[in-house]
């Protein structure tokens, strides 16, 4: 397996399971005494999928409603001021995998 492969699964990974662990913790808190008042529309789960990580895990292998909210990102601003929604995937088609995770 290639070093690029290697890297570029466990940045995956990292990214996708990152906010996870953060609320995860977060919502342990660190007082185990105190009683949970958290309700399900309390929390906020956001995540980053990584768009130009897209042939490694694609979006319909991915269970959305486990998340509050996505970010989708790669938009850029090209010279004459338009924007660039190549997003770095492939295909260049940025607009059509955030439908698709919508």
């Amino acid at each position: 397996m290639s070093m690029y492969k290697i890297f570029g699964t466990t940045l995956l990974v990292s990214l996708f399971l990152a906010p996870f662990l953060i609320t995860h913790a977060a919502l342990l808190g660190s007082n185990t005494t105190q009683k949970d008042t958290t309700t399900e529309t309390d929390v906020w789960l956001l995540t980053y999928y990584v768009g130009y990580q897209n042939g490694t895990l694609k979006p319909k292998d991915v269970d959305f409603s486990l998340m509050t909210h996505v970010v989708v990102g790669g938009v850029g601003v090209q010279a004459d001021g338009t924007l660039d929604e190549h997003w770095h995937l492939p295909n260049g088609d940025g607009r059509k995998m955030a439908l698709e995770i919508c």
